[in-house]
């Protein structure tokens, strides 16, 4: 059987309720539900910069952050944007690690900066033409 989806959510390691992009509905609360996705997204990319800028290089303590990041992008939009292929490489990479396993400085530096771009991608499908 193949199963080419599947393989690929197992090799980056996202549900496929992760992996797919919005899927609110509108509703009376259609804007501040989507203002709260925003925000939450938000906050994930934050978490994750702020992580990485104290220095925190653990496989297992990075990854759970790189999946919120990845989820809360996808819940508020399926657009592309620069650097957003940076996300998935990263968690591909921490996924090919060890839990006990350390990113060195070299990886430190350009996952943070890979996320800072990503973070700046992700702000400017807001901007209005």
């Amino acid at each position: 059987m193949d199963c080419p989806r599947a393989t690929e959510r197992l090799r980056v390691g996202i549900p496929a309720t992760g992996e797919q992009g919005p899927t609110h509905k509108a509703n009376q609360q259609g804007e501040s539900t989507d203002a709260t996705l925003v925000v939450n997204a938000t906050e994930d990319f934050i978490t994750l910069l702020d992580a990485l800028k104290l220095g925190l290089t653990e496989k297992d303590v990075l990854h759970p952050y790189l999946v919120d990041v990845i989820q809360g992008v996808n819940k508020v939009t399926d657009q592309e944007f620069e650097s957003k292929g940076k996300i998935v490489q990263w968690l591909i990479t921490l996924n090919q690690m060890r839990a006990s396993e350390k990113l060195n400085d070299d990886q430190l530096r350009e996952f943070l900066f890979d996320m800072e771009q990503a973070y700046h991608g992700f702000k400017g499908t807001f901007k209005k033409g």
